[in-house]
């Protein structure tokens, strides 16, 4: 009777295992933008978005628009329009303050007042705003014109609200303002190099057992004899060959 040897079979487990902690790794150390493309990341809730909706003014008459959206919140009798432009090439700090001299002096029925010229960090670039003050009649609007170049393309983010609970707080209109970005993907480093790491210290620790598992599995195999029916039509004896003649 034949005998074979029978060994234990390998499981799957540690396969879906390290997959499971490669696809963990990669989801927590990314950081995944709200919005793709440049876009203001912390747009309130309640805006609506809507490219066409209409620019109360140019800031760089002199240079075509590439790049044009809007959120807009018009509910209630309240009215809130955020506005990005975006202008071919980097601008320069002079350039925003001459464009605001220019704003300055455009002729207007409304009783108009310009805040300083601010500087700050926006997606990681050197950014200038300022705060405009708007009355006509009693009605009072604010906005805020924030200008991000980067390098090759500027964006003009435009914050133009009379509501209430913005115009009340211009610390809360510069926050949303700050929160624009091109929308890319940000990596954890560190958290990806730790994951990483710890995925090296499993492979190894699984290629020490890989190779010790052969002789491990030698001592827990078991020898089992399978009886064969020799007489199956299927194992006839093979004919003897003839005799040759001399």
């Amino acid at each position: 009777m034949p005998t074979y040897m029978l060994g234990p079979t390998v499981s799957a487990h540690g396969i879906h295992a390290l997959s499971t902690t490669l696809l963990l790794a990669a989801i927590a150390g990314c950081d995944p933008p709200r919005f793709h493309g440049p876009q203001v990341q912390g747009v309130p809730s309640g805006f609506l978005r809507n490219p066409g909706a209409g620019r109360d003014r140019d800031m760089f008459p002199d240079r075509p628009a590439i790049h044009v959206d809007a959120w807009v919140d018009a509910m209630f009798g309240q009215f809130s329009g955020i506005y990005i432009t975006g202008y071919p090439g980097n601008m320069s700090r002079a350039e925003v303050e001459e464009a605001r001299e220019r704003s300055m002096n455009v002729p207007t029925a409304r009783r108009m007042s310009y805040g300083d010229l601010e500087e700050g960090r926006v997606d990681g670039q050197t950014a200038w705003a300022w705060m405009e003050v708007w009355e006509d009649n009693g009605l009072h609007e604010v906005a805020y014109r924030s200008v991000i170049p980067y390098d090759t393309v500027t964006y003009v983010v435009d914050f133009i609200t009379d509501d209430p609970k913005f115009k009340s707080r211009p610390d809360s209109i510069r926050a949303i303002v700050s929160t624009f970005a091109i929308g890319r993907i940000e990596w954890n480093v560190p958290l990806v190099a730790g994951a990483l790491g710890f995925v090296g210290l499993l492979l190894g620790s699984g290629w020490k057992k890989m190779q010790r598992r052969p002789y491990e599995d030698m001592r827990s195999m078991t020898l089992v004899t399978i009886p064969v029916d020799e007489s199956d039509d299927d194992l006839q004896e093979a004919p003897s060959p003839l005799p040759q003649s001399s």
